[in-house]
């Protein structure tokens, strides 16, 4: 493997981090002991500062570049964001509506078909109509019958996860010192 730069990290099949590596996981180290990585990170990815530094955890997270690209937010280097489930809710889905349409027929008409929608039950002589609309009138002042809208889903939770393969993120705490241009 050739010299990495201290600070690198790279993706590895391995089941174990190769000597001079360390899985990316988050975890605390001490500065005493790693202090050429901590001058390279610092606490980026957390940690007090004085004693411990953390290192970057990829665990069920993916990389994305630093800075602002055309049309998006910036980020910086050891910023998390995201979640690998979400709710959607009234306030995190775009406005939009609905249109009814309706003609005055009766009700035997499989829905929705011929642009026919629901009316009086012709079948069985019902006389409830779903949707009516007073003759004249420019806007609907009727309510819809429960059986035509309402709310729908379980107000859970869903996989927001893209598709991926697993491989382990190793950062190196030996080799070169990566200097600025």
């Amino acid at each position: 493997m050739a010299d990495p730069f201290v600070g690198e990290i790279r993706m590895m099949a391995n089941t174990y981090a190769p000597n001079g590596w360390a899985y990316c996981n988050g975890q605390a180290i001490a500065i005493q002991q790693n202090s050429v990585l901590f001058s390279v990170i610092g606490i980026a990815f957390g940690g007090n500062g004085t004693t411990m530094f953390n290192l970057p955890d990829f665990r069920g997270a993916a990389p994305i570049g630093t800075g602002q690209g055309p049309g998006l937010t910036e980020v910086v280097i050891g910023e998390f964001k995201g979640a690998a489930d979400v709710t959607l809710t009234s306030n995190t889905i775009p406005a939009h509506t609905h249109t009814l349409s309706g003609k005055t027929l009766l009700g035997d008409q499989s829905i929705p078909a011929n642009n026919l929608y629901l009316a009086a039950d012709a079948g069985t002589g019902g006389t409830e109509n779903l949707f009516y609309m007073l003759p004249g009138a420019t806007t609907p002042d009727t309510n819809l019958s429960p059986h035509c809208v309402g709310n729908s889903g379980s107000g859970s939770s869903h996989p927001n996860t893209q598709p991926f393969l697993t491989l382990g993120f190793c950062i190196a705490l030996q080799g070169e010192y990566p200097s600025r241009n």
